[in-house]
């Protein structure tokens, strides 16, 4: 039996390998601009659009990617709406496991820096930008500074 938290993983990682190609995959242009994309990433994105597609929520929260693919608040629907869909059927969570696991072989990074700046590539990766502080979860009673020439004086 699959867990619930492993369901919201799947979706997860799942959501993660298809993030830097929505752009290309959900536009009307996917056809061309989506050979970027390697197949397994896809085909993956094939079977989850399908399967989604099938009810309302569903349907809408691929539309929404489609028309807003860089939208945090989109994708977080997209994702509830992939966990939704792999916790109610078995099959389909064995597909994506299937593709998710060729696609994660298959997908390939490639950047180019030039001056200052940051790079992030992979499923979680996170980029700050120069002397960017990146803070996840809380933080508290804590003095962050960044840039030059600073000065700091506490408690007197």
């Amino acid at each position: 039996m699959v867990t619930t938290t492993e369901i919201a993983q799947l979706a997860r990682q799942a959501v993660e390998v298809l993030q830097p190609y929505l752009p290309a995959l959900a536009t009307s242009a996917a056809t061309a601009a989506g050979k970027e994309a390697p197949d397994a990433v896809r085909a993956l994105w094939q079977a989850i659009r399908d399967r989604l597609s099938r009810r309302e929520a569903g349907r809408e929260a691929v539309e929404d990617i489609i028309t807003h693919p860089g939208d945090p608040a989109y994708l977080t629907v997209f994702l509830v709406q992939v966990q939704k869909a792999l916790a109610q059927d078995a099959a389909f969570l064995a597909e994506v496991r299937r593709l998710l696991e060729a696609a994660q072989g298959e997908t390939t990074y490639r950047a180019d820096q030039s001056g200052s700046g940051t790079i992030a590539q992979g499923p979680g990766a996170k980029a700050v930008g120069e002397r960017g502080v990146l803070i996840e979860g809380d933080v508290q009673d804590s003095i962050i500074l960044t840039g030059d020439d600073n000065e700091l004086t506490v408690g007197g």
